[in-house]
């Protein structure tokens, strides 16, 4: 899912806000400042990522479930503004929430998986990752090409939404293990 939306982004951004500016020619300062204000609010977004899952009690997948849940909302409504000040305001936010569930997700990873297989699942990842990079930018492009970008972000905002499920899997199902781990015992002498 994360993929899918990160190549729906990659490739549309540009078209989505020459469309807003008025065409591409002579804005290369605007875009230039975009793409640097989607670096800086990833890197922010990185370093917020600490303080919020000690606000979140570690709890990494509820913390991760809500900032993919949050992204997809984003573009969604990246999809449906067309004015530029807050179609900027919402790609910066939209990289920010990127940036906040790099954490949780490698804390998951590192928790979950067990050091032997580590790197065989991070390859399965990064597997994974390329799967929806192709089948976003195949699908998405058709999508964004036939009917508009707007479309292609909404259907990618989707997916991101529904995706939220599993981190919230793995967060009960963590939370389980540990209220396990945390019962007094009741042993009855």
């Amino acid at each position: 899912a994360s993929g899918l939306a990160l190549a729906s982004i990659e490739s549309f951004w540009s078209p989505h806000f020459a469309a807003l500016v008025g065409g591409s020619e002579g804005r290369s300062l605007f875009f230039g400042a975009l793409m640097a204000g989607s670096f800086l609010f990833g890197a922010i977004g990185n370093m917020a990522s600490i303080p919020l899952s000690r606000q979140f009690k570690q709890r990494n997948g509820l913390l991760a479930s809500d900032f993919q849940g949050l992204q997809g909302a984003i573009l969604i409504a990246l999809a449906l503004q067309g004015a530029v000040g807050p179609s900027v305001a919402l790609f910066w936010m939209l990289y920010m929430s990127m940036g906040v569930i790099n954490s949780p997700q490698a804390t998951l990873m590192n928790d979950e998986i067990p050091s032997e297989r580590r790197s065989s699942m991070l390859s399965v990842q990064s597997l994974a990752a390329y799967t929806g990079s192709i089948g976003g930018s195949v699908l998405l492009g058709y999508l964004a090409k036939n009917n508009s970008i707007s479309a292609a972000w909404i259907v990618a905002g989707i997916v991101m939404l529904v995706s939220l499920v599993l981190y919230l899997q793995v967060d009960a199902r963590r939370t389980r293990k540990q209220e396990v781990i945390h019962e007094p015992e009741t042993a009855i002498p």
